[in-house]
């Protein structure tokens, strides 16, 4: 089963997470486990916050960024809009962007090819993060690209770098802050461009994002989470023998990744509403985890998408009922991916197929073990 990234943001654009080097996984003590885990306590609700469904905070869609027909000259072919405010939820990783509040805009063009993503425009807007720029831009902006500083906004750095001998065009990635907002913006050429364009089209995009962030006005006021929703699961000492007993491997270890991501603005959710950890043993694959504490009001609504590079490329989401779930949605070939509820969390578990009955039976044994961390 193929491993999935932690990924918020991926336009057909550069990803967000980079990586670095070609380390595989390191073993991770089962006791305690640690985990590639950001959970924050709930804050005290106030005035500014408000009940109900998450919504993003930032006060305009998309179209106030860009439109097709604006973002097309940027790359230089046509362009399709997506996301936004009222975007379909079709990931976890959105689930967490939506409780952030964040705006999360992609115009994408052409095919994608082994060599990266296709052309394409993608810009995350993340309310009340200006700090974030500081905390994170030296690693997100590596002084060997030679970013360009202070250019838009507030502040602001963005690098460009070659798709390499095998792939045309450019990449480039920009960060900045504008007010107290913090936007992440990342621009692909998969056409032969000059470096010089490359560039000037990044900073007209820095440029015109920041203009109308800058007009926009205060964002909107913040999610109060349910009760009870922070889950403790990636992190709790007893959640390797829970998941060693459901899957029936004495020898499965929780892992971390050595290539581990670079955190950028499409990041910021983490703090707050979200977790992931997988374990690997020598009697079964990888059974992996992402958690959103409070996540579960986007079921049933939710509509997962499997990628195209996923092993289970094809396959159909149908509900299944999981004993001790509230909702599960699953498809399998080969093996299983699962989003389902377990009291305020939304959990999507990767497993191997083992039939519906005994697939069902482990979700079960999985889904107890999160509500048994707590």
């Amino acid at each position: 089963m193929k491993r999935r990234r932690v990924l918020l943001f991926a336009p057909a654009a550069v990803a967000v997470v980079l990586l670095a080097g070609c380390a595989g996984p390191t073993p991770v003590s089962s006791a305690p486990p640690t985990a590639t885990t950001t959970v924050a306590p709930a804050p005290t609700p106030t005035a500014s916050e408000v009940a109900g469904p998450p919504q993003v905070r930032v006060p305009f869609d998309c179209d106030a960024l860009y439109t097709e027909a604006t973002a097309t000259p940027l790359v230089g072919v046509t362009l399709t809009a997506r996301g936004g405010r009222n975007a379909a939820l079709t990931s976890l990783y959105g689930v967490a962007e939506r409780q952030a509040g964040m705006l999360d805009c992609g115009w994408d063009g052409g095919v994608a090819t082994d060599f990266g993503p296709a052309n394409g425009l993608g810009i995350v807007v993340v309310p009340d993060e200006a700090t974030g720029y500081d905390n994170n831009v030296a690693a997100a902006q590596p002084a060997k690209y030679h970013p360009v500083t202070g250019t838009a906004g507030d502040k602001s750095s963005y690098y460009c770098t070659s798709r390499g001998l095998d792939a045309q065009g450019y990449s480039c990635v920009g960060e900045m802050v504008v007010g107290k907002y913090w936007v992440l913006i990342d621009l692909v050429h998969t056409v032969p461009v000059a470096p010089a364009v490359a560039a000037g089209a990044m900073q007209k995009a820095l440029e015109r994002t920041a203009a109308t962030v800058d007009s926009a006005g205060p964002e909107l006021p913040a999610w109060i989470p349910p009760t009870g929703a922070p889950s403790s699961f990636c992190t709790d000492a007893q959640s390797t023998t829970r998941v060693r007993a459901a899957i029936g491997d004495s020898t499965a270890t929780l892992y971390k990744d050595t290539n581990g991501p670079v955190y950028t603005a499409a990041n910021v959710g983490y703090s707050a509403s979200y977790s992931d950890c997988f374990w690997t043993g020598k009697h079964s694959a990888s059974t992996n985890f992402t958690l959103v504490p409070g996540g579960a009001w986007a079921f049933p609504g939710i509509r997962p998408a499997i990628s195209v590079d996923s092993t289970l490329y094809g396959a159909k989401f149908s509900a299944w009922t999981v004993p001790g779930a509230g909702s599960a949605l699953v498809a399998c070939k080969g093996s299983c991916e699962a989003f389902l509820t377990v009291g305020q969390t939304a959990a999507q578990i990767d497993v191997e197929d083992a039939g519906k009955a005994a697939t069902t039976a482990k979700l079960a044994k999985l889904a107890a073990a999160i509500k048994a961390a707590g």
